[in-house]
């Protein structure tokens, strides 16, 4: 896999891990905000990965990764709005030196609840991200990803069942046109 080239750092390869095994551990903490607001709430989330796992293995970079999100939401009656933001700062690849930028995201999310179908959820979801390698390789391929996913959701015996499809909505080079989405939520 090429991660990387150019700024005198040439290019970066990786491999799978030949024997397969578990990779860094990552930690995560929520802290709950009061209401911000009237009526929107929102939640603060830091993230770390600790570099514990072998790198001659391609199991870790070696370095510690941190990062954070911040959520903030409003709930009516039979609609939702999400608006998610934060970045990843990740470490360097001690392997190889190389660096990766760090990573900024936004994802604006709308979810309704339909009058007659109390079981059904249908959302929107438009998602902004930089491209993970935008100051080392310069083209379209780079340009900040710009996508928008709807589905619905449905609430069943077996769990939470959805169905999405996402489409790239400017930059057409950068990720996947189109993309199909099932997912599957057990509840206990």
């Amino acid at each position: 896999m090429v991660l990387g080239r150019g700024n005198g750092q040439g290019v970066v390869l990786l491999d799978r891990p030949s024997s397969g095994g578990l990779s860094d551990p990552s930690l995560f903490l929520r802290y709950a905000l009061p209401e911000l607001v009237r009526d929107w709430y929102g939640n603060l989330e830091i993230g770390l990965k600790i570099p514990l796992m072998d790198e001659d293995e391609f199991l870790s970079t070696g370095s510690w990764d941190f990062g954070y999100q911040m959520t903030i939401e409003r709930r009516y009656t039979r609609d939702a709005w999400i608006v998610n933001f934060g970045a990843v700062f990740p470490g360097k690849f001690r392997q190889t030196g190389f660096e990766p930028p760090n990573l900024p995201f936004v994802n604006i999310s709308w979810l309704h609840r339909f009058k007659g179908l109390a079981n059904t959820r249908s959302f929107v979801q438009t998602r902004l991200a930089e491209h993970p390698y935008r100051t080392n390789v310069d083209s379209e391929l780079s340009d900040t990803a710009i996508q928008i996913t709807a589905g619905l959701n449905w609430d069943t015996a077996i769990g939470i069942v959805g169905f999405g499809v996402t489409e790239n909505f400017l930059h057409f080079d950068n990720t996947p046109d189109f993309g199909v989405h099932f997912t599957w939520v057990l509840l206990k």
